[in-house]
């Protein structure tokens, strides 16, 4: 893995942890200080860490909706994991997020993701149609609503 990948893996992750880690009197991380934090923590990172922190497992569906994998709780703690895609729900992922941050060798926070290209719980239309519409104040608002709605449901 070239030094390159390896850096970009970690530094969305190492970001999070380095924003979790500031009290409101400390200063923001420079753009070369985050990059010291990364860089330390990469080192400390076995190779099979790297690894995991390029998995993206997808949720599974069930009567409570989207949960990890039967065995991704213990590759949270592992390090064995560093996103999930379709997983949602305030206290599900921030549950996630604590054994994460709480629970495995390095604490490096997950990231959660999901598709919400043009709405995730209020649906509007494409982005090409929204485009086609030259209306840019319309398409600023969907997409700010979206992103409302996908971050109040544990969404990065």
């Amino acid at each position: 893995m070239t030094r390159f990948w390896q850096t970009l893996t970690c530094f969305a992750s190492l970001a999070a942890v380095a924003a979790n880690a500031q009290t409101a009197r400390e200063p923001r991380l420079t753009s070369a200080r985050a990059s010291q934090v990364a860089d330390s923590i990469l080192k400390l990172m076995t190779l099979e860490e790297k690894i995991g922190q390029l998995n993206q497992l997808p949720g599974e569906g069930s009567q409570t909706g989207p949960r990890v994998p039967q065995g991704g709780e213990a590759l949270v703690r592992s390090g064995g994991v560093g996103s999930f895609l379709g997983i949602f729900g305030a206290d599900y992922t921030r549950e996630l997020q604590r054994i994460a941050t709480h629970e495995s060798r390095l604490k490096i926070p997950l990231l959660f993701a999901m598709d919400v290209i043009h709405g995730f719980r209020t649906i509007y239309p494409v982005p090409i149609a929204e485009a086609a519409s030259f209306d840019s104040a319309r398409a600023e608002f969907s997409a700010r609503q979206a992103a409302i709605e996908a971050t109040a449901h544990g969404l990065h």
